[in-house]
């Protein structure tokens, strides 16, 4: 028999999962939401989102944003060791130095992108375009990370 006390951590635990599942279509409308500040929206979406964590190899294919396809394609199989975990994180630091010149899909959506900075009357600050449009894709796909498993 089970002791109260756990039984009662443990009906907690399952109460507490369901209404984080079933919230989650609740945060990520607020994350994609360009109304409010980045910032706020990535600080939420990194800690309470529920975000795609895979054990295999996520390729090109997997993503819907041209921003993660490229680099996905980019650094698949390369610069990668067996067994690694490759995150958001990884994938932000990856998009830095990048030349995207040959990808017209990219290139659209910088512009796209400085062309809402604009409209918001926002300062675009050149370094951080690539940071920002990176987040704001990856929230979009609602990439967590994937581990190298070959």
């Amino acid at each position: 028999m089970i002791p109260d006390n756990i039984q009662e951590i443990a009906n907690t635990i399952r109460e507490f999962n369901l209404f984080k599942n079933n919230s989650q279509q609740s945060i990520m409308s607020y994350c994609l939401d360009k109304n409010y500040p980045l910032e706020e929206r990535w600080k939420v979406w990194e800690e309470f989102s529920s975000k795609i964590e895979e054990d295999y190899i996520m390729k090109a294919r997997h993503f819907s944003s041209p921003l993660l396809k490229v680099i996905a394609d980019i650094y698949y199989d390369r610069d990668i060791t067996r067994g690694q975990l490759i995150d958001y994180d990884w994938f932000l630091d990856s998009a830095y130095g990048l030349n995207f010149d040959n990808h017209k899909e990219l290139q659209a959506l910088i512009r796209d992108y400085k062309l809402s900075l604009i409209l918001e009357d926002a300062e675009i600050v050149e370094d951080d375009i690539m940071y920002n449009l990176g987040r704001e894709e990856i929230m979009k796909d609602n990439f967590g990370s994937y581990r190298f498993d070959w």
